[in-house]
């Protein structure tokens, strides 16, 4: 006759002997932070030798309300280019009301020498830009228009420009990169 054993001693029974875990499962390998999945790992991207803060694509993005909605600043957000890498993000919250903003990006002077493409995208959706200027809007800035949805809404913009025909050498870029990114989290009502 076979022994008569409980219900939870049958349960433990596989725990009383453990199974030795394989050594990949015990140590796994880090990622880095930059993998994709196809296994090639993108470098970190620095500014070209010699260029920094004021040799920028974009000198700022700026996140306004929109003139219809009253708050005590038209500014919500204003992200400045980082002095070592083109890639800068910020993230910012935002009341349920404040859903109709402008996005206006700054272009340095330097940059009407030099051939350039711009997007500015919202949830990987390309914007148009506003054939109205803003008042008080510079002629060196670009501004498009958006409407946020509850949650979070990523905000990029891309600005891809030539390098000048003097500034190049052999085997380097042909084109510098410039990435703005502002995650904004607009409240639920």
């Amino acid at each position: 006759m076979a022994p008569v054993v409980a219900q939870s001693a049958r349960m433990l029974a596989p725990a009383m002997h453990p199974q030795p875990v394989p050594p990949m499962a015990m140590h796994p390998q880090a990622q880095p932070a930059m993998a994709m999945t196809n296994g090639y790992v993108e470098h970190r991207r620095l500014r070209r030798p010699g260029k920094g803060f004021n040799d920028a694509l974009m000198s700022r993005l700026r996140i306004q309300l929109h003139p219809s909605i009253q708050a005590d600043r038209r500014d919500v957000a204003v992200v400045h280019p980082s002095p070592v890498e083109p890639y800068q993000s910020t993230t910012v919250n935002l009341p349920a009301h404040h859903s109709r903003v402008f996005v206006v990006l700054m272009l340095p002077d330097f940059l009407w020498d030099r051939e350039y493409s711009l997007w500015v995208l919202v949830d990987r959706q390309p914007l148009k830009p506003c054939m109205h200027p803003l008042p008080n809007q510079l002629p060196q800035e670009r501004t498009f228009e958006l409407m946020l949805r509850p949650g979070v809404n990523v905000i990029e913009a891309h600005l891809v420009a030539a390098v000048p025909a003097p500034e190049r050498v052999p085997g380097g870029p042909e084109v510098d990169l410039e990435v703005f990114t502002v995650f904004t989290n607009l409240m639920r009502p």
